[in-house]
C-alpha cells in the first residue's frame, strides 16, 4: 500500500550498508506504531525464494540522524509485541506552524 494505516504490517525503506534509513515520515510512523521496518533487500529476497523470509536479518537498525545505537525500530516493535502502548500514546502532542506536505490525518496516525 502506498499509505500507512492501521493494517500496515511492514514499512519498507532504503538503507545504507549499515542498515540505517533516512528519517522519513513513514519511517517515524512505523516506529510509533511498532511495525517491522525492513530494508528493500527483505522484499527482494522474499521474491527470490517465493515466500516471506524472516525479517530479522533485514530489520533497520536505526536512522541516519540518530544512528544504530538507539535501535529504535526494534525497541518499538518489541514494546508493541509485549502489548505496551504506542510510542506517543501517553502524550498530548500539539503541532505549531504549517505542515503543508502532511495532512492532519497523517499526524493522527502517529
Amino acid at each position: 500500500a502506498s499509505q500507512f494505516n492501521r493494517k500496515t504490517t511492514h514499512v519498507i525503506v532504503e538503507t545504507d550498508e549499515n542498515r540505517l534509513a533516512s528519517r522519513t515520515f513513514k519511517y517515524l510512523q512505523g516506529i510509533a506504531a511498532g511495525k517491522w521496518i525492513v530494508g528493500l533487500e527483505w522484499v527482494e529476497e522474499s521474491l527470490r525464494v517465493g515466500l516471506a523470509v524472516c525479517e530479522s536479518p533485514y530489520e533497520v537498525r536505526g536512522d541516519k540522524v540518530g544512528g544504530a545505537t538507539m535501535g529504535a525500530p526494534r525497541r518499538a516493535r518489541f514494546s508493541r509485541e509485549k502489548g505496551e502502548l504506542g510510542l506517543l500514546s501517553n502524550y498530548d502532542v500539539r503541532l505549531v506552524g504549517e505542515f503543508r506536505l502532511l495532512g492532519e490525518g497523517n499526524w493522527s496516525i502517529l
